[in-house]
């Protein structure tokens, strides 16, 4: 029973959420700079922060938000160029563009 208890604590710690605001989730992400990015106008670069617990992939939902903040309703599509892991945060680097 305790082996049991301890494995559900376990389980529980070592799991954390992503979270996205809705006006991010409309942001096509490009995992690199590609070829279908060709047509689109590049807005500039946007970059985000995630906390020292979060997963990278929060880094990357934030990087779509601040996306939004700075070229509000012009970006669609952000091209996502690097993330850093650091010790105390992660932080991604990426292009914004609009291509519809």
């Amino acid at each position: 029973m305790k082996r049991l208890v301890f494995l559900c604590v376990a389980a529980l710690g070592s799991t954390s959420c992503v979270t996205m605001p809705p006006e991010a989730a409309k942001i096509m992400l490009h995992r690199q700079v590609s070829t279908q990015l060709d047509n689109c106008m590049k807005l500039g670069p946007v970059s985000a922060e995630s906390g020292t617990w979060d997963l990278p992939e929060q880094a990357i939902n934030n990087l779509r938000a601040n996306a939004v903040k700075k070229y509000g309703d012009k970006v669609d599509s952000v091209a996502l160029i690097n993330v850093d892991s650091y010790l105390t945060k992660t932080v991604a680097h990426g292009l914004a563009f609009k291509c519809f």
